[in-house]
């Protein structure tokens, strides 16, 4: 009798039980540390590689979207996203000395932080995995370890049970014959030594990748934006045929889960815990206001005294900007479905409309959509 295969979201699937940190990032509740962007270039994975230049081969640290300067920005990162846990990313985070000193560093520092509870895993190729790593990380407190490995690298794995820290592979599901094959043995590898988990991701095609990819005749899923051809197919077959006799769980993430649910569910935890009064958050995660523009201040502040008064607005629900060439007067944007607001808005020479935006400041300020005022 076939193991039972439970429907999760948006297309994914899996076998056994899902793991905690793939519930976490599920709800958005994982923060993502990138440590470096170096690796050892593994053949069996540096072709397909998608990270982008940006990051590529560069040492800088991100907490999610965030480029860290200081240490305490990566805690604030996490409070902001009301995290739960972390996952650690890079590159690999344990290619070379200083992103393994980085990597221990970055998992004291959140399990002090946030206490023991905080979930923590972390991604890597194992190529150079050793006892001695696997010690280091055990004491640092890491709860779980995900490997993708070249077949020459699966004894490797040994070292993290040994040390009793939860492990699990997780690899692409690339749709080619050859592929398959490595998928079966890495599972049946991991269900041998008593691996908790294999994670089956959904293979990406994206700016970094698409020429090699498109050389070895990979093709674009229809009416997908990165998704490849085949890759979802396969992964549904090996959840199928699964032996019974398998007690490892086995987990299909799809590209709409990864870049939708959980990169959706992770903005709205964003935008709450930094909207300001007048903004709303949507069921996307950006944020919604009304923005009037104006390169006389004198005009919005007398806007702004009218609206008080005419509309009785309260304080916290509008905010004045004061940059060098233009004013900015920032108010709840449903105004913008008002006849009368819009109406007074017309007498004025002004810009408004509707902003909305990633939740983000500063430097990472983005419009993801303006609608100006009819």
């Amino acid at each position: 009798m076939k193991r039972p295969v439970t429907d999760s979201l948006s297309g994914s699937q899996y076998v056994g039980s899902l793991p905690l940190g793939c519930q976490l990032c599920h709800r958005g509740q994982k923060l993502v540390l990138f440590i470096g962007g170096k690796c050892a270039q593994p053949k069996n994975c540096c072709w397909y590689c998608p990270i982008s230049q940006e990051r590529k081969g560069k040492d800088d640290v991100y907490a999610d979207e965030i480029l860290v300067k200081d240490p305490k920005d990566v805690i604030e990162e996490a409070k902001l996203i009301k995290a739960f846990g972390a996952s650690i990313t890079g590159g690999d985070p344990l290619f070379n000395e200083d992103q393994r000193e980085l990597t221990l560093f970055y998992i004291n520092e959140l399990k002090n932080e946030f206490g023991e509870p905080f979930h923590i895993h972390l991604y890597t190729s194992g190529i150079n995995f050793d006892p001695d790593i696997a010690f280091d990380l055990m004491e640092a407190g890491l709860d779980e370890i995900r490997f993708h490995p070249a077949e020459e690298d699966f004894h490797r794995i040994q070292y993290a049970l040994d040390k009793g820290i939860r492990v699990g592979a997780e690899v692409p599901v690339i749709p080619t014959p050859e592929y398959e094959e490595y998928l079966w043995n890495l599972i049946d590898y991991l269900d041998n030594i008593g691996a908790d988990f294999v994670n089956l991701n959904e293979f990406e095609i994206g700016e970094p990748n698409y020429e090699e990819l498109g050389k070895r005749g990979f093709k674009l899923k229809e009416d997908t934006a990165a998704t490849v051809e085949g890759s979802q197919e396969l992964a549904y077959k090996i959840l199928r045929e699964l032996p019974d006799r398998y007690t490892i769980s086995v987990h299909f993430c799809s590209t709409s889960l990864k870049d939708g649910n959980q990169l959706r569910n992770r903005y709205k935890r964003r935008a709450e815990s930094i909207q300001y009064p007048y903004e709303e958050v949507t069921e996307d995660g950006t944020l919604l206001y009304l923005r009037i523009t104006s390169t006389n201040s004198t005009q919005i502040d007398q806007l702004y005294g009218l609206l008080r008064k005419k509309f009785r607005i309260p304080r916290n629900m509008m905010k004045i900007s004061k940059l060098e060439l233009e004013t900015h007067l920032d108010l709840p944007w449903f105004l913008a479905e008002e006849k009368s607001f819009t109406t007074l808005i017309k007498k004025y020479d002004v810009k408004a409309g509707v902003y909305e935006i990633l939740p983000f400041r500063d430097d990472l300020f983005e419009v993801c959509e303006y609608t100006p005022l009819q």
